[in-house]
């Protein structure tokens, strides 16, 4: 299309100097010409840019992440916690003072799984009856236990 309307501006330019026209009537027409030719050629080509639509390529979103189940603080995955017998909790007359244990020899006693224990949580402690090794209530805790 751009060719044709240069070709069609070149001819009426070459044409014009071929009429019998007064010669000022002449100038002001191929300047008129000119510049009708040159707007021309600028729409043409205006609208040979806005017929090309530019495509953007939109950012595909990508999924997120399915969060993972979060684990209690303390418990097993459900938030249960292992309980312990109530009969095995005493308190003792210690050097720091009075403080709450678990008996060891009770909980192997009357605990089904007193093996499986956190050993961590064992703890040695000189009491009115001399050394003795006991479970510390705070430290199960921490470990799922009641």
């Amino acid at each position: 299309m751009l060719k044709k309307l240069c070709t069609f501006a070149l001819v009426i330019c070459l044409a014009l100097p071929s009429t019998s026209a007064p010669a000022h009537a002449s100038d002001d027409l191929k300047k008129i010409l000119a510049a009708l030719a040159t707007m021309a050629v600028i729409g043409m080509a205006a609208n040979e840019l806005k017929s090309d639509p530019v495509v953007v390529p939109q950012p595909t979103p990508q999924p997120k992440p399915k969060p993972k189940p979060q684990k209690p603080p303390y418990g097993n995955a459900y938030g249960h916690y292992k309980k312990l017998p109530n009969q095995c909790l005493h308190t003792f007359n210690t050097s720091e003072g009075r403080a709450t244990y678990f008996k060891q020899k009770c909980m192997k006693d009357n605990y089904k799984y007193a093996k499986r224990l956190p050993q961590q949580c064992l703890r040695t402690v000189w009491t009115e009856d001399g050394k003795r090794s006991l479970f510390s209530p705070a430290c199960l805790n921490n470990w799922g236990f009641r």
